[in-house]
């Protein structure tokens, strides 16, 4: 039997399907710059082995994603954006949100950017085609919105409400983090493609949801939502400019050397130059 055939949909919403991430692919690259749809990139990941057995561990996939708007799709009858649009975006007033497409032209668009060598370049962006249930586009007022009516008893029953934000594998519910922060249970997700990156948090037994979005690709987004979830309660956080230098001795310094992959198109090398670290984009 095919592994596929035995993965279900609390795999795919747990992120425990073991899948592969079709963004994560030495090809997506270049695949993912000319137009696709969910069964080309299914079929791009179908003939390859999974990577962890399904249900043994968390290993994100935005695969998984693409499965479930498929599913949607044959059990409604409709396409994806269309029951987006009509049963989230429009019934909660989110008029800034919905499913992005190659075609699609906004007025308050913003321009996405990323490191490079030599400072911020323009980032050169994936066909919008390929990201489809896996991302969508909206504001910080929209994500505002959708957490109101989530949590809110407008999206989902409690019980399922529940079974969402109770973290399984990775401590990942279904489709959302469960974080314990400084004593606070909050439920959190990431998100980010060339040029953009989002954090969304909500610390549910205090009412607070915070939403940060960025148009340069970075680490920031995550760093800063935790820190103003700690403000809000009342605690004290260190800015970047309030930390002091320290000053290690040069074998210390390799052990931070290498290069890190954030995303299919851009990595950090981290290297020594004058006894300091250095930071290099591409």
């Amino acid at each position: 039997m095919r592994p596929f055939k035995k993965i279900t949909n609390a795999n795919l919403l747990g992120n425990t399907s073991g899948i592969s991430s079709c963004t994560d692919l030495k090809e997506s690259p270049v695949w993912s710059a000319s137009l696709h749809n969910a069964q080309n990139e299914v079929a791009l990941v179908k003939g390859k082995p999974l990577e962890v057995a399904q249900g043994s561990q968390f290993k994100y996939s935005n695969t998984n994603f693409e499965i479930l708007g498929l599913i949607i799709e044959k059990a409604n009858g409709k396409q994806y954006g269309d029951l987006l649009r009509e049963r989230i975006f429009e019934a909660e007033g989110m008029k800034d949100s919905g499913l992005d497409s190659v075609d699609l032209a906004l007025a308050t668009q913003a321009e996405g950017y990323m490191p490079g060598p030599k400072g911020i370049i323009v980032a050169c962006s994936e066909s919008m085609s390929v990201p489809w249930a896996a991302g969508s586009y909206t504001t910080t007022g929209g994500l505002l919105k959708w957490e109101k009516a989530l949590f809110g008893g407008k999206v989902l029953s409690a019980e399922l409400l529940k079974t969402m934000t109770t973290p399984g594998l990775g401590s990942y519910g279904t489709g959302v983090m469960i974080l314990d922060q400084g004593r606070v249970k909050a439920v959190e997700h990431g998100g980010g493609i060339e040029g953009f990156n989002a954090n969304l948090r909500h610390a549910r037994d205090q009412h607070i949801t915070v939403v940060v979005i960025s148009n340069v690709n970075g680490m920031v987004v995550g760093q800063l939502g935790a820190q103003l979830l700690d403000v809000v309660r009342g605690r004290r956080v260190k800015l970047a400019n309030q930390r002091m230098d320290q000053i290690l001795p040069k074998e210390e310094l390799k052990k931070f050397f290498g290069v890190s992959n954030l995303a299919p198109t851009f990595s950090l090398t981290v290297a020594e130059a004058n006894d300091s670290l250095t930071v290099q984009g591409i």
